[in-house]
């Protein structure tokens, strides 16, 4: 069984910001985001800010139902370019 400190040893190890989350996506691919509530908002600003910035060539978004703030951040033209969504 893994001691307490192990595990938050780990923890501190492979936490990290979404702003640097979101970089470790493939340049191409599929993504699937969480049901409606379980969608991190600071992860959907942190992709959305990465797909501006040209971060992606295409991916591929699944969803099941979108939020108002993934609607003003992710599913916009100028996003669009570089996110295709499928909900």
């Amino acid at each position: 069984m893994m001691s307490v400190q192990r595990w938050k040893d780990l923890y501190q190890q492979k936490s990290t910001t979404a702003d640097k989350a979101v970089l470790l996506l493939p340049k191409k691919g599929n993504i699937s985001l969480p049901f409606f509530g379980g969608i991190p908002s600071g992860f959907v600003s942190a992709l959305g800010k990465a797909a501006r910035a040209g971060s992606y060539e295409h991916l591929e978004m699944y969803y099941m139902h979108s939020t108002e703030h993934m609607g003003r951040e992710l599913l916009v033209p100028e996003v669009a370019k570089y996110i295709t969504p499928r909900p």
